[in-house]
């Protein structure tokens, strides 16, 4: 898959991603999208992702993709006032599941195989 080609297919999905991401094979695919989209196409999986916060964090499946966007997304702007600040506005919620405490540790402390599994890791390095 050449980056052209990449980009052409992951054009009109970067706004569906938030559906998708539940499944293995969709977090999967939504993770290599943010990790080839340019910095204009991950503000747009943030916008799409913001409203689903709270469900995402909460997911097994898709809570990996926000780590991932939290990781790759380098408008640290963007970023503390889309994703970080909502987090912290529905902090209480989120921190309830196992999923959501895993997004906040891997917020504050990175990778670690002390919060994350190895595959999710894995996965999450590709």
């Amino acid at each position: 898959l050449t980056p052209t080609r990449a980009q052409e297919w992951m054009q009109p999905m970067l706004e569906m991603l938030p559906e998708i991401i539940h499944t293995s094979e969709g977090s999967r695919a939504a993770m290599r999208c943010i990790a080839l989209a340019s910095a204009k196409e991950r503000k747009t999986i943030v916008k799409a992702c913001k409203p689903f916060l709270a469900r995402i964090c909460a997911d097994d499946r898709a809570y990996q993709v926000l780590i991932c966007l939290l990781d790759l997304t380098d408008d640290t702007v963007l970023t503390g006032k889309s994703l970080v600040a909502e987090l912290k506005a529905q902090l209480p919620a989120i921190s309830q599941s196992l999923c959501g405490r895993r997004v906040l540790l891997t917020t504050c402390l990175g990778l670690s195989s002390h919060i994350l599994p190895p595959d999710v890791i894995k996965a999450l390095e590709e």
